[in-house]
């Protein structure tokens, strides 16, 4: 009789073990086939809407016409918070917390937002190099005689460094403007045989970049900025123009405003319509760089993360 009650009793001690090893898997499976549908749609739904979007708007048709940064940052910075809020917040309900329960299902939503967010954004830049054409042209005057492009391959050319145009942006950046960003425009004007014209309509640009800390005393900044300066003004001396694979064209955008500034500092009549062109060393078919695989690798650890912290809230079933 007592060994058929320890019997009896180790049965239960399975049961309720097998129990508590299936009922977490259980309660995680149920999350993830309540969630995980929601966030994988919204996703997919955000990158793909809004490279169509910009593909109809912008590149297809010209309807929109903004600058670059809207696109490249100003859109993927705030448009993912708006499926985020509508269709991935209700689905968040069913999971509970000992705790803080607002922040901690806060944390959900802004772990999925900024998974979309970078995926958006680099989306954004792929779509921009991958849908880019290459013009093959013999000299500078075809350029404004042809549709825009974005990439160039001039045949050949020449860079006019007496008359050369320059301009300064400081700007300070970081969580509490911790960084100073240095940048310095350099344009010069293209001309070829064939093109003679008063007002140069097309400039070669060339821009430096330098990061500083901002924790220093503006002596020691200007200090900083001259010395920037100087090196740069020296490298220009001797750049060598023509060593280049191809030609980008600097589109509407933060940078072309910076460079027009350049150009009319050295040519104050020149319009608002002039063309810079940036020299590109890399090859043509290069031009993506890893973009694509950035962009399902921004989504793999985002998602990763996500199924992650799915594991230790508990769930309840919504009536």
């Amino acid at each position: 009789m007592a060994a058929k009650i320890r019997v009896r009793a180790f049965d239960l001690r399975v049961v309720v073990l097998k129990k508590s090893f299936a009922d977490p898997v259980d309660n995680y499976s149920k999350k993830l086939a309540h969630i995980l549908p929601t966030l994988l749609a919204i996703t997919f739904g955000t990158l793909i809407f809004f490279v169509l979007l910009r593909f109809l708007l912008d590149i297809g048709f010209h309807v929109l016409q903004s600058k670059e940064e809207v696109w490249h940052k100003g859109i993927p910075f705030f448009a993912p918070w708006i499926p985020v809020m509508i269709w991935l917040r209700p689905r968040l309900r069913v999971l509970t917390f000992d705790i803080f329960e607002d922040r901690r299902r806060s944390a959900f939503l802004v772990t999925a937002g900024a998974t979309i967010m970078i995926a958006t954004m680099m989306s954004q830049q792929y779509l921009t190099t991958a849908t880019g054409a290459l013009m093959e042209v013999k000299r500078v005057g075809d350029i404004e005689a042809m549709p825009p492009a974005r990439y160039y391959r001039i045949e050949s050319f020449t860079v006019n460094t007496e008359v050369q145009g320059s301009t300064a942006e400081l700007r300070e950046y970081g969580k509490r403007n911790e960084k100073l960003m240095m940048d310095l425009y350099f344009v010069c004007p293209m001309v070829d045989e064939f093109a003679k014209e008063q007002i140069p309509k097309i400039w070669y640009g060339v821009h430096f970049q330098k990061e500083i800390y901002n924790d220093l005393n503006p002596h020691q900044q200007e200090n900083e900025y001259q010395s920037f300066r100087r090196r740069c003004e020296y490298d220009m001396l001797g750049y060598q123009y023509t060593k280049v694979d191809h030609m980008e064209r600097v589109p509407l955008s933060d940078k072309l405003d910076r460079y027009r500034e350049a150009v009319r500092q050295s040519v104050p009549a020149a319009g608002e319509d002039c063309i810079i062109l940036e020299p590109v060393t890399k090859p043509y078919d290069a031009r993506n760089g890893n973009k694509l695989a950035w962009i399902f690798g921004s989504i793999a650890i985002g998602l990763t993360v996500f199924m992650i912290m799915l594991i230790w809230p508990d769930y309840r079933q919504l009536s």
